[in-house]
């Protein structure tokens, strides 16, 4: 299966890095590299918008149910990235390779053949390590960072060759989510992750963590409703990291650092909630993945603005001065709690999926995720004090550029306006959320945001069952329950 939108956009993308390396300056590099995928993302934007055309043609234009979004949001990813990509960080060849990574993001996108998705895997690990040697001095975390991809490439192979040969399911599953929780950062396998944030160019982290091609490739190689007990451990470790990471960014000293942790911690929550047997939770997790995409980029990249402003920052004493960058500050706030699931924002919606689809089938994991939550807020607004408040700096510092206004504006307008409407994203019914378990139609899906105005509570989901009338004829009893209570 090869979908139109991502395959062009992939292609679009891979050719113009081409054109991006020969750049004469770093600065045209930039406006090239924002150009191409300003258009990538109209592409693809258009396409989401004429879903009339897409039984009309042959093929599949894109991903179905709400994995038709994610081809447009790897490419409004990619806008983040390279709108706000410091120069001082960043040359021709740097933003050429990210504009690469997100190309073969693009590609992961459209297909779901299992050695075409491990030959991607490793191109994109490939060209994030060539970016890192690159870079002189030569250090030990770039060493680390080469030993672990290696360890998740050769796990993923592995695992996607057990899976197209047919072999053992669950042989299979164990070895492919291995590879993928070596790449994720989970839990004990993270210690590259905090370093690799904090010394890597900031674009090239966003364009190789922010698509989470892992969550992708459990969607389309594994059966999630037949793991078992293999659904039980992933959760666990999820849930794990999702806590760990969480409590470890609250007490770093770089501000890199607390990043790093936060990111991770986020990576955990989605992990957790794809194996979760109910329509509310894996639809929580499919929308944190892309919501955490664009916020965790944004608030990244709003950092990475800041330290390009000031230099390599540190959460010891506070350093700002709010008055003179209010702009950038509101950005960087704005995004961090979009990131972790503040109300008003689409992330609220997304971890309120999230918690209220698991913790039935997990209630001491799940309640985890509440702590996760409550821990990650406070490392956004900890950061936003020690790096925006506290100091009357004489020197200026510019506020937000018109370039990177527009970058930050449109990202919090998307999750804001979502955050209040956020129907059109949760109400598409994806084929991989139907392989798990079966979401009721009309205006009584169980994936609604708000459980209250629902006539099934999002507890009440029902239980995996492959057989769709089964999972029909259990939510027609639990809506009839409801009605008689």
């Amino acid at each position: 299966m090869i979908l139109l939108v991502p395959i062009t956009l992939a292609v679009i993308f891979t050719a113009a890095s081409v054109l991006v390396w020969r750049s004469p300056s770093a600065r045209a590099a930039r406006v090239r590299s924002v150009a191409v995928v300003v258009i990538g993302a109209l592409l693809a934007a258009a396409a989401l918008l004429t879903p009339a055309l897409l039984p009309t043609v042959g093929f599949d234009l894109a991903p179905s149910g709400m994995l038709m979004i994610a081809p447009l949001v790897t490419a409004l990813v990619a806008l983040i990235a390279l709108g706000i990509a410091p120069l001082t960080t960043h040359g021709p060849a740097t933003f050429a390779r990210v504009l690469l990574l997100f190309g073969f993001a693009e590609a992961f996108l459209a297909t779901d053949h299992p050695l075409v998705l491990a030959l991607l895997w490793a191109a994109s690990s490939g060209v994030a390590w060539v970016d890192l040697r690159a870079r002189r001095p030569r250090q030990g975390w770039q060493r680390v960072f080469g030993v672990y991809q290696l360890l998740s490439l050769v796990c993923f192979a592995a695992g996607a060759l057990l899976i197209w040969r047919g072999a053992s399911a669950s042989t299979a599953a164990v070895v492919l989510l291995v590879g993928v929780a070596v790449r994720a950062g989970m839990v004990p396998v993270h210690s590259w992750f905090p370093r690799f944030v904090e010394h890597a160019p900031m674009a090239i982290v966003v364009a190789f963590v922010a698509p989470q091609l892992g969550v992708y490739a459990q969607l389309q190689l594994l059966d999630l409703s037949a793991l078992g007990d293999i659904a039980g451990v992933v959760a666990a470790f999820g849930a794990v990291t999702a806590v760990l990471g969480a409590m470890l960014g609250v007490v770093q000293v770089r501000a890199r650092r607390a990043l790093g942790y936060l990111i991770l911690s986020q990576t955990g929550l989605v992990m957790f909630g794809l194996e979760s047997h109910t329509s509310v939770g894996l639809t929580g997790a499919l929308l944190s993945w892309q919501v955490l995409a664009i916020a965790t980029s944004g608030f990244a990249m709003a950092l990475a603005a800041l330290e390009a402003r000031r230099g390599p920052m540190t959460l010891l004493i506070p350093q700002g001065d709010f008055g003179q960058t209010p702009k950038l500050g509101i950005a960087f706030l704005v995004l961090g709690f979009a990131s972790v699931g503040f109300p008003l924002t689409l992330g609220f919606v997304a971890e309120d999926l999230l918690v209220q689809g698991t913790v039935e089938q997990f209630p001491v994991l799940g309640l985890s995720l509440v702590v996760a939550t409550a821990f990650n807020g406070i490392t956004v607004l900890r950061a936003f004090f020690y790096l925006f408040t506290g100091a009357r700096r004489t020197q200026g510092e510019p506020d937000l550029s018109r370039r990177e206004g527009y970058v930050f504006g449109f990202a919090m307008a998307a999750l804001l306006v979502f955050g209040l409407v956020p129907r059109p994203l949760v109400s598409y019914e994806s084929p991989s959320i139907a392989r798990a378990v079966e979401i009721p139609g009309g205006d009584e899906r169980a994936a609604a945001p708000a459980g209250a105005h629902s006539e099934v509570l999002p507890s009440e989901a029902p239980p995996v069952d492959t057989r769709a009338a089964g999972a029909r004829a259990s939510a027609a009893r639990l809506r009839a329950g409801a009605r008689q209570k």
